[in-house]
């Protein structure tokens, strides 16, 4: 309850209204010494501080106590993560920490721009130079057509392919290893040489001991018995070499033939002359009709070759035929019979000279063979239109000719393909084919987005 009097009472800097007849002020507060609790608050009530009308001033100051108390805030509550680490002490102020956190942020915000300004870039362009070594290596490989322009998947090919060759070139699988002598198949080249140079060393051997094979020469054109040695049948080989007679180009009698120049024992230039020759004349012409006769150019010398002439004299050779059925051929003003058409060889001597006797009627078209009313060409043809598509005619004086005039109508002519589309699962599988190899654009992302999480805080930041 409230106490006062008709007349203010100052205590201190604290007015209130004291009145006589408010016995638990008179009980409680010792006549006009009053205390806290005795003063009481009249006004409106405050809704920041939540101080209502008739609170005495002891419980007015304490929710003013409580509201100063939450606005400075109770930081021994607080979750600050790595922020304490950072700042270096307790936080158990607002100002703390506001300098902690925004200097916290301005050094994240520093190391967030050295990333996307220096450190980011760098590692992108460190990145794709590896990646272009990796894509292109640049490696020259004369032996395997290897180009420094060639990607690596092209250089593995290649590589690959070089592979394949040389093991073809080394593949042991088409010797045949037991054509004189028995031993086992080698699976390797080290095994091969290995076993070439262990049949070597036995021959060695057995030319050493005096133990190789005879031959048998009886009755051969080098001579010799039937045990000859090895030595002995040499000997007898070069004995008969030796007695073959030296070639001499020019000791043969070369005739229509040009001879070589080259050396007097090249066999091989003479006998390539000669085949040369042979092959010219077998392609030349061996057979001939009756309408064809041979004469030599030159009877003292039959080198100048033959002359063909027709068997038939000069003016016949004149006459055509009208086809291969036609046994009495003639000139050709004896062939042509006119229908129509005047045909004239005395107006331009040597040329047959056709005109026309025709009427306007002649130059009328019919549709086929049906049409009983022929008309001319541009009455003949008709335009029409079909699904998005018309043709239209008109008759072009300038050129005389008669144009074919189409149009299209680009949306209605879509719209019934993808009509037939749909209705046809053919044309349709053989349409999403075509569209499924169509090549996708692509590009590099024009923003990257970075996300610093730092506790409860978390920073988001777009860099180019």
């Amino acid at each position: 309850m409230s106490c006062g009097n008709s007349s203010p009472v100052t205590a201190y800097t604290a007015q209130y209204f004291y009145n006589p007849n408010c016995t638990d002020c008179d009980e409680n507060c010792g006549g006009n010494s009053l205390t806290s609790t005795c003063v009481f608050y009249t006004g409106p009530a405050l809704s920041c501080s939540g101080i209502a009308t008739d609170d005495s001033l002891e419980t007015a100051l304490q929710k003013i106590d409580t509201q100063i108390c939450s606005a400075i805030g109770d930081y021994s509550t607080y979750q600050f993560n790595c922020l304490v680490d950072y700042w270096g002490s307790n936080i158990t102020q607002e100002s703390v920490f506001v300098d902690a956190i925004t200097e916290y942020t301005c050094a994240t915000q520093s190391s967030l721009t050295t990333f996307t300004d220096t450190t980011f870039p760098a590692y992108t362009t460190d990145t794709n130079n590896r990646l272009t070594d990796i894509e292109v290596p640049q490696i020259t490989c004369t032996s395997a057509s290897v180009a420094n322009t060639d990607t690596l998947s092209q250089v593995l090919t290649k590589y690959c392919t070089k592979f394949t060759s040389i093991d073809t070139a080394i593949s042991l699988s088409g010797v045949t290893w037991n054509a004189c002598f028995t031993a086992s198949t080698p699976t390797s080249i080290a095994g091969a040489f290995s076993l070439l140079a262990n049949q070597i060393c036995q021959v060695k051997t057995l030319a050493e001991t005096g133990a190789l094979p005879v031959f048998n020469n009886y009755g051969s054109c080098i001579g010799g018995t039937s045990d000859d040695s090895l030595p002995d049948t040499i000997a007898l080989i070069k004995t008969r070499l030796c007695s073959t007679p030296t070639f001499d180009i020019n000791t043969l009698s070369w005739g229509c033939l040009t001879k070589p120049s080259t050396t007097t024992t090249d066999l091989q230039d003479a006998f390539q002359t000669v085949l040369s020759a042979v092959s010219t004349e077998k392609q030349k012409v061996t057979q001939y009709s009756a309408d064809f006769i041979l004469t030599p150019n030159d009877v003292s010398d039959p080198c100048q070759g033959q002359l063909v002439s027709l068997a038939t004299p000069i003016n016949q050779d004149r006459f055509v035929a009208v086809n291969v059925s036609d046994s009495s051929p003639s000139t050709l003003i004896n062939k042509i019979v006119g229908i129509g058409i005047t045909v004239d060889d005395t107006s331009n001597p040597g040329q047959l000279t056709l005109t026309s006797s025709a009427t306007s009627d002649s130059y009328e078209v019919k549709a086929d063979s049906t049409d009983t009313s022929p008309d001319y060409l541009v009455n003949k043809v008709s335009g029409g239109t079909s699904t998005g598509v018309t043709i239209g005619t008109s008759y072009n004086s300038g050129t005389e000719q008669v144009d074919i005039l189409p149009s299209i109508d680009l949306s209605t002519l879509f719209d019934a393909l993808l009509d037939q589309l749909l209705s046809d699962s053919d044309l349709y599988t053989k349409f999403c084919t075509r569209v499924a190899n169509c090549p996708s654009p692509c590009s590099a992302p024009t923003n990257v987005q970075v996300i610093v999480e730092s506790g409860s805080t978390t920073t988001t930041t777009v860099a180019p």
